[in-house]
């Protein structure tokens, strides 16, 4: 394996796409709402030149293999100070526990700190175990929100 981590180019934001619907799909295991039938289409191709999005693709040789996605919160909308949401990650099944969400993380986090930001905000699914844990790793411990589900036909 010969893994590198760069921004993505606009021809390759439909596999970012794809992977974001995977990512999605996924997150049924834990959230059983989500619609098995929906696909993220045309999605980050509209961001591919605002400097208040970050969108990394983890390579392997010229094949990407993951991706990273977040964007800047702007004060004095919903927070105090200038934040950015980590919105999305996701490696490709085969290329995981070998360090690339690590890559991708610590890409991330030197691109919040180019952009002289303090704070990054991320929402995780709690059965989400290996994510968690990926995020603790990294210095997020700050637990300040639990979605719940009712379901009233139970």
């Amino acid at each position: 394996m010969n893994i590198s981590i760069r921004r993505i180019k606009r021809e390759e934001t439909h596999i970012a796409d794809d992977m974001l619907t995977k990512l999605i799909q996924d997150e049924r295991k834990y959230n059983p709402n989500i619609n098995e039938n929906f696909k993220v289409e045309s999605f980050y191709e509209n961001y591919i030149n605002n400097e208040k999005i970050c969108l990394l693709v983890a390579l392997d040789e010229n094949k990407i293999i993951g991706y990273i996605y977040g964007y800047i919160l702007e004060e004095g909308a919903t927070v105090k100070e200038k934040t950015v949401k980590l919105d999305a990650i996701y490696i490709e099944p085969e290329y995981r526990h070998f360090g690339i969400g690590d890559m991708l993380i610590e890409n991330f986090k030197s691109w919040v700190k180019e952009k002289d930001i303090q704070l990054i905000e991320v929402s995780v699914c709690n059965g989400n175990i290996v994510a968690r844990n990926l995020y603790k790793k990294h210095g997020f411990t700050n637990e300040i929100k639990t979605t719940l589900l009712l379901n009233m036909n139970e």
